[in-house]
């Protein structure tokens, strides 16, 4: 048996249980998969390689845990920090599963039926986040 060609890092509180659904998938039988809940688990920057995915799961604001939202400040701060680079998964439907399998190839993004009205401040969003941060960077001077 070949050696993993993919390594998968998960970060945040729900790393683990996130992890445990990850391996039960055939979509990730030949990736390396590691979680960590909190950024004090572990340094992780030394074991990383190229094809490292770094996957940060936001808690869904509405109803997360000061604990989960202080883990995803954190994990973001060192991050950046470090000058690394992540994907953000939001939980949909009470998981991230939907969201890594998406972020590693696996699955396909339904498209959004979205009539209500959104109020920006409690919004969680990852399309309406990812356009309002490409606005912003258009109108960044040059």
């Amino acid at each position: 048996m070949s050696a993993p060609s993919h390594r998968l890092l998960l970060l945040g509180e729900a790393a683990s249980a996130t992890l445990k659904l990850c391996q039960q998938r055939p979509e990730f039988a030949d990736w390396t998969l590691e979680a960590l809940n909190s950024p004090d688990d572990s340094p992780f920057e030394a074991s990383l390689t190229p094809s490292t995915k770094l996957l940060l799961l936001s808690p869904p604001h509405t109803n997360a845990t000061n604990t989960a939202l202080a883990a995803e400040a954190a994990f973001r701060a060192l991050l950046l920090q470090r000058g690394m680079s992540y994907s953000v998964v939001h939980a949909e439907d009470g998981g991230w599963l939907q969201g890594v399998l998406q972020a590693c190839g696996h699955a396909t993004r339904p498209e959004r039926q979205t009539l209500r009205r959104w109020a920006c401040d409690a919004c969680s969003d990852p399309d309406c986040e990812h356009r309002l941060f490409q606005d912003l960077l258009a109108r960044r001077p040059g």
